[in-house]
């Protein structure tokens, strides 16, 4: 119930905390289906680690 409407984030905390949940389902996912290709397997975790990452910031600090 924040009166000011620069400082009320909590819609885009809410869709980081839902992007950090679902990128994280997608890279368990995907590394439990590549487990016998290790460095498929590391790439494609460095890649939703760092497009997870880069959303999440960009929710919270392009909008202001």
């Amino acid at each position: 119930n924040v009166s000011i409407p620069a400082l009320n984030d909590s819609k885009y905390i809410g869709m980081s905390v839902y992007n950090v949940g679902i990128m994280c389902i997608i890279g368990a996912a995907v590394s439990f289906l590549t487990r016998d290709q290790p460095n498929v397997q590391f790439c494609i975790v460095a890649l939703v680690i760092i497009f997870c990452s880069t959303i999440t910031l960009c929710l919270v600090f392009v909008p202001k």
